[in-house]
Formats: structure tokens, sequence, C-alpha cells
């Protein structure tokens, strides 16, 4: 086995070059980057295990495939454990909501606590979620689950993990985008697509945005373009932003702009269901 000194300098450190990834002309004087790793120290140097030496998460921004699901299960304990539910999906994108299982009847948030017991396989195939409701009573309760996931991410996986599309000596971990939700609560307008399509077309417009902010008048002049004659400034949109440990930020768009954190990954996201405010006059 190669000694760790051949690897340190002379004040013991590993050095490592990385590059951020949210790094370009895009963020102010192109110095707001962030870095985050969850390999922070090595403190025993007996293997255990055998480790190639490079890892990498592999974030897959692919809305057309982020689908909705849903999966119920009787409850044995007032908790459930998300990722032990029979046919639950990988690639989990967001619990959107937990249900009464017969009623279909979505429980008040205040009334469950959602818990990332593993904060490096967030967004992956292996990541582990738990459900803890704060109610009497709850063995022998179904509860439903709704969610979205990544279709494919199984198949992204099995594709980068195969020997002539994997990096050399590399183990890959794919992972769905965080997503940064864009829930628009008022928009009302007259002329162009009909709500239905016009909803269709600002979920496709969203999802399609490759920077890290979001303008109302951007979405404003992308609607003119598909024919309205007609918006009102006024748009209420709240946002739900996580971060790659899958800790949501809830908050009222107060601004005309919206800038996802820089010491995160995220891209924008919503969808038909997100935009029930979109009114055509």
């Amino acid at each position: 086995m190669t000694p760790l000194s051949d690897y340190t300098d002379s004040a013991g450190f590993v050095n490592i070059g990385v590059m951020a990834y949210n790094f370009g002309t895009a963020f102010p004087s192109d110095t707001q980057h962030g870095l985050r790793s969850y390999y922070m120290e090595i403190n025993n140097i007996t293997p255990d295990m055998v480790h190639r030496g490079n890892a990498m998460d592999i974030y897959i921004q692919d809305p057309s495939n982020i689908i909705n699901g849903s999966t119920a299960q009787v409850m044995t304990s007032s908790t459930l454990l998300v990722h032990n539910m029979s046919g639950i999906p990988g690639y989990i994108h967001e619990i959107i909501e937990v249900r009464e299982g017969i009623s279909k009847v979505a429980y008040d948030i205040s009334s469950y606590t959602i818990t990332n017991l593993n904060a490096g396989e967030s967004y992956s195939a292996d990541a582990q979620y738990s459900i803890a409701f704060d109610l009497d009573d709850m063995a022998g309760t179904l509860v439903e689950v709704v969610y979205r996931y990544l279709s494919t991410g199984s198949a992204i996986s099995t594709l980068l993990s195969q020997d002539d599309t994997r990096f050399p000596l590399a183990d890959n971990k794919v992972k769905v985008m965080p997503p940064t939700v864009l829930n628009i609560t008022s928009l009302i307008y007259s002329g162009g697509l009909p709500a239905v399509d016009m909803k269709l077309a600002i979920a496709g417009y969203i999802t399609s945005l490759t920077v890290t902010q979001f303008d109302k008048s951007d979405l404003i002049n992308f609607m003119y373009d598909q024919g309205a004659n007609y918006v009102n400034t006024a748009i209420d949109i709240t946002i739900r932003e996580y971060d790659t440990e899958a800790v949501r930020t809830t908050r009222k768009m107060t601004e005309s702009r919206y800038n996802i954190r820089t010491d995160t990954v995220s891209y924008f996201y919503t969808n038909s269901d997100e935009l029930s405010g979109v009114v055509q006059i």
C-alpha cells in the first residue's frame, strides 16, 4: 500500500484541486463560489474497504422525466420509514404531501416532520427519509406518501457505471437535481394561449432555465411571446428551495428577481400543478 506521506505536504495536509459548480461570469465579480465535501478528515488510515480515490456526485436535471408517484402503507407506529415502503422508487425529487390513505385528505404539514437520515445519499437511489407524526394513534392507519421522482435515474446510473463510459478509477453517485420550486398562486393575463396551455408553456420555460436567477419581467415577456395582450404584474409566487441535503426553505418572492443560493446546487422547477394561480380573463 502506498504510504499516506506520499500525498501530504510539509504541514501534513493533502492538497486537492477543485472547481466550484457555480463558477462563471454570471456571479457577482466572478467571486461568489461554493464548495462542499462530505469527506472532511482522515482520522483512521486502517483500510476497511477498497476506494479507488475519486468520488463524484452527478446531479441530473431532466425535468421531462420527473414524474409524480405515490405509495401507501399501513403504519405500525408514529414513524414511517419512506425508503422501506414497498414499491418506493429511488431518486425522489420532492415529497409533495402526506395523505390519509382512504380519504385522500392531506395531513397538515405541521402534524409531521420529514427527516433526512443520510445526508450523503440525498436525491440518490439510496436516499433515506423518515416521516414522524405528532398525532395520537397512528398505528393501523393507512398513509399515502405523494412524491416526484426521476424515472430515468436507474438507467442513467447504469450507463455512467459501464466500463466504457465511467471515468477510470472513479466512484459515481447519480442524483436527481435538487429543485427550487416556483409555486405561482396569482398570475392574471388575457389573450394568447388558453390557461391550460399557458401553464404548460410556463412550466416548460421555467424548467428550461440553465441560470440560477429567475426574473418576473422575463416571465411576463415570455407570456407576451405566447400571444398574451395583458399580464398583471402583481404576480404572487411562493418558493420552496432545497439544498443538496434536502433541507427545504420556503419563502414568498417579494422582489422582482430571485437568485438561488450560491452555496448549493439547484435548478428552478415547476409543473402545471404548481401553477394554479395562472388565470386567463
